[in-house]
């Protein structure tokens, strides 16, 4: 069996490896949270927590911010400038509310995402 998960988890990316060992170690926590467990074998010192690798962040040039804003419906061009602008992810730009935006501090503030639950998108 050991094996078998080994061998399994060297087919997967280390950011996935990394993901499935939280969920995991979230799971041993509330097993202690609830009392069925005493101690969670995932903060063991003998267990190494395996981490996603580093990957540098390519920004888009302009002339693909440019392209991508041309391709938008009309009502979502401004929200490519602000995420190319700030470094957003999409999740985070189409969170940004009106309340975000601090225009005498010039900061924009990331409060929520959009998140897709059940076929749903919901703030998160």
């Amino acid at each position: 069996m050991y094996v078998e998960v080994v061998q399994r988890a060297s087919t997967l990316s280390a950011a996935t490896r990394a993901v499935n060992f939280a969920i995991l170690q979230a799971i041993f926590n509330t097993t202690i949270d609830d009392e069925l467990i005493a101690n969670n074998p995932c903060a063991a010192k003998s267990v190494t927590a395996p981490r996603p690798d580093r990957r540098k962040v390519v920004p888009w040039t302009a002339n693909h911010v440019r392209s991508v804003r041309e391709g938008m419906l009309h009502r979502y061009p401004a929200i490519i400038d602000v995420a190319a602008g700030c470094g957003m992810r999409q999740d985070e730009a189409f969170g940004i509310g009106a309340d975000d935006i601090d225009s005498d501090g010039g900061w924009l503030h990331a409060r929520r995402q959009v998140k897709r639950v059940r076929h749903r998108l919901v703030f998160a």
